[in-house]
């Protein structure tokens, strides 16, 4: 074997280093975010995700009520005793919480359907670009009617509780501090 130069050696350890640099980023960036997706049964939906939509779970449809001081059935549901709700009150949200339940679990269902024919179209090569606007279109509406469902949900259940429930509800979510709702209190 032929000895190399002491410049022949640093010039063979720098092209090791730079293509080391050039090829391990690209070798660690081939894994998609996405790796173990293409197992799923539906794409674009989770097990959980499917599950949760069979439930008719909120899936955080609601969060521009529930954080904008418009409570949801269930969960004034689980605080009735510290909300102090009449036997009325209790009724009301209960038939308001089964009727949204019901509607969810439909729509959810509807959605999980719709995912499956958007997913198949790819997977048995038919997508084109009507039938995945079709598609996607109906998808859409399904979505929006249930976002719109347990919206309006929050907005009927707000009805049913007074303003002291209701901040008192905003306490006890942890959307307010001790202090406000002490102010609150002291303002009444």
């Amino acid at each position: 074997m032929k000895k190399l130069t002491t410049k022949q050696t640093l010039t063979a350890i720098c092209c090791s280093v730079l293509t080391c640099a050039i090829t391990l980023p690209i070798l660690s960036h081939a894994t998609s975010a996405y790796s173990g997706y293409e197992q799923r049964e539906i794409k674009a939906l989770s097990v959980k995700d499917q599950q949760l939509l069979k439930e008719g779970a909120g899936m955080g449809y609601a969060l521009a009520a529930e954080l904008n001081q418009y409570p949801g059935p269930k969960h004034v549901l689980e605080l009735k005793h510290e909300l102090k709700l009449s036997s009325q009150q209790i009724k009301s949200s209960q038939t308001l919480f089964n009727l949204m339940k019901e509607q969810a679990q439909q729509l959810g269902q509807q959605l999980i359907n719709a995912e499956q024919k958007l997913d198949a179209l790819f997977k048995q090569g038919e997508a084109t670009e009507q039938k995945i606007q079709n598609r996607v279109s109906l998808i859409s509406n399904i979505e929006a009617k249930l976002r719109t469902l347990h919206l309006s949900t929050h907005i009927q259940q707000r009805d049913i509780l007074t303003s002291e429930q209701q901040k008192t509800y905003q306490h006890l979510r942890g959307y307010t501090t001790s202090e406000q709702h002490t102010q609150h209190k002291h303002l009444h």
